[in-house]
């Protein structure tokens, strides 16, 4: 497997991408060339929310 890391245009965010090793050396693909990318398994992390200022506990 090829691991690749791609910027999306739109908001600059990187996406992390795995394909066979066979299709990326067919690909020949060049840093900052444009691609376009449809997933077929997809996984998203969602960071979550930092608890509010009030929430958290009081020092003793």
């Amino acid at each position: 497997m090829a691991r690749l890391e791609l910027e999306r245009e739109d908001n600059a965010e990187l996406i992390e991408v795995e394909i066979p090793t066979e299709l990326y050396r067919k690909l020949a693909l060049v840093e900052g060339e444009s691609l376009v990318v449809r997933p077929k398994k997809m996984q998203v992390f969602i960071k979550p929310p930092e608890p509010a200022a009030e929430m958290l506990p009081k020092p003793t």
